[in-house]
């Protein structure tokens, strides 16, 4: 807006001779000022127009990267949805590391983060059509969808260090060893041991 405001006064004032001179200023004269005064400003437009354009598709084109950034499926992680302790759910991808860490990695897709949980941090996990609950620190995966629930142990932290605030505990961990059958009492969260065999 300023340069258009100082491209009408220069071009006024320098054509004013044509205006207080009467046997200067002539429709010829008249025409020419005006053409002059408009192809400058078409042309300042122009390129404004052309830099904003520019502007624009390096900005959609900088949001698209990120997008895709953060929606990309890292290698190994699979679809899964998980219940916190407090009850809340969440959707987005998961690694399991339950056997070697006692604990899985998830992938949450609208932040791009990853975050590790262990058990403690959850009540269950569900990893395209398998469901684990998790119960005294351990994962435990569910067999089947009737009565009585029977449950695979897949994890084990007995032994391991967990915090307890700024307190330093070892965790005794569930009944058995890996691999090891329960049947699953939901009413009262205990743990029947049923087999010592691999499902």
């Amino acid at each position: 807006m300023h340069a258009f405001i100082y491209n009408f006064c220069f071009i006024f004032f320098n054509s004013s001779i044509f205006f207080y001179n009467p046997l200067l200023f002539d429709s010829c004269s008249s025409k020419c000022i005006v053409a002059l005064f408009c192809k400058h400003s078409l042309s300042h437009t122009t390129n404004n127009m052309k830099k904003l354009t520019l502007l624009l598709n390096i900005a959609l084109l900088t949001i698209g990267l990120q997008v895709a950034a953060q929606t990309a499926i890292p290698k190994g992680f699979e679809k899964a949805s998980i219940i916190l302790s407090d009850g809340s759910t969440i959707e987005g991808y998961a690694k399991d590391q339950m056997r070697k860490q006692a604990s899985i990695q998830f992938f949450n897709p609208s932040t791009g983060k990853k975050t590790s949980y262990d058990a403690n941090s959850l009540n269950s996990i569900s990893i395209n059509e398998n469901k684990w609950i998790c119960l005294q620190g351990d994962f435990f995966k569910q067999l089947n969808n009737s009565q009585p629930i029977l449950l695979q142990k897949c994890s084990d932290v007995s032994g391991k260090p967990m915090f307890n605030g700024v307190e330093t505990v070892i965790s005794a961990g569930s009944l058995g060893k890996i691999d090891d059958q329960f049947q699953y009492d939901s009413n009262t969260n205990q743990l029947i041991p049923v087999s010592n065999k691999k499902g």
